[in-house]
């Protein structure tokens, strides 16, 4: 059993971001991933249930701790930033704008790079980010069955 799920089912629950919270993050994720024409963005994809899920099973507990207190930041610094408005209450401008300068910070507050890691790996390896975002070929390339080689051709092992 993993740490993160045995300190988890210790503790009595299995959830350790509330609601409010995995809204937050679907909001964060979308910032970071909007969605387009061609494809949904990380709301879409419930961006905050995969973070969560890898919060609670794979992280540590400084890093768990870390993450979460990153929630409390986040808000901190979108209410001082924005006259006391939490980062729900900003448009998608001012939600670009806060987290565009956590991410040009040097260096960046770990809480945030971590959230951006999850939001990252979450929508690309989700089914809207990897079919709907990522132009995916099973096959590259195309099959050619019969290639002639000319004579005196040198190959690879000669």
């Amino acid at each position: 059993m993993l740490a993160g799920v045995a300190n988890a089912t210790e503790q009595g629950s299995t959830e350790i971001l509330s609601s409010a919270d995995l809204a937050l993050l679907n909001e964060v994720g979308e910032t970071i991933l909007p969605a387009t024409a061609g494809s949904g963005g990380a709301k879409a994809a419930n961006i905050a249930v995969f973070m969560e899920d890898m919060v609670r099973n794979f992280y540590d507990e400084k890093e768990r701790a870390t993450f979460t207190a990153g929630l409390v930041q986040l808000q901190a610094a979108s209410r001082r930033t924005f006259s006391g408005r939490g980062y729900l209450e900003l448009t998608a401008t001012e939600r670009h704008e806060l987290l565009l300068g956590l991410d040009q910070a040097k260096p960046p507050p770990d809480y945030f790079r971590m959230m951006k890691q999850l939001a990252t790996l979450g929508y690309f390896t989700s089914e809207i980010g990897a079919t709907m975002a990522m132009a995916h070929v099973a096959v590259p390339g195309r099959f050619q069955g019969i290639v002639k080689i000319p004579p005196g051709t040198r190959a690879w092992s000669d």
